[in-house]
């Protein structure tokens, strides 16, 4: 039974060890490596469409979409927050939860 437990500890170590499935994406003339569920890449607003939709918002509003813009912070816990340039020089923040994004000007 102790023979067991081991192979059993150790089998759980090296699955649990086991490194992510990358796959890399061409965009804009550039490569990226994606982690995780593919975005699709159409319909992207860029950084001047997204401050515009911004400023039509009311408080509390909330707003499904993509866009494109330049990270400019990021918090090094894995699925925390990160904040994105806009157009304006004002930034948008970016929260996760469940690996999904949430945003607030």
């Amino acid at each position: 039974m102790r023979l067991f437990n081991n192979l059993l500890a150790v089998f759980m170590v090296v699955l649990a060890c086991r490194g992510q499935e990358t796959e890399k994406v061409t965009f804009d003339g550039v490569d990226y490596q994606t982690i995780g569920a593919n975005l699709e890449v159409s319909n992207v607003l860029t950084d001047t469409e997204m401050t515009m939709k911004f400023d039509k918002m009311a408080a509390k509003d909330t707003l499904r979409t993509k866009f494109k813009a330049t990270v400019t912070d990021v918090c090094k816990v894995k699925g925390c927050w990160m904040k994105l340039k806009l157009d304006d020089g004002q930034e948008a923040m970016v929260r996760f939860k469940d690996y999904g994004f949430f945003y607030a000007k």
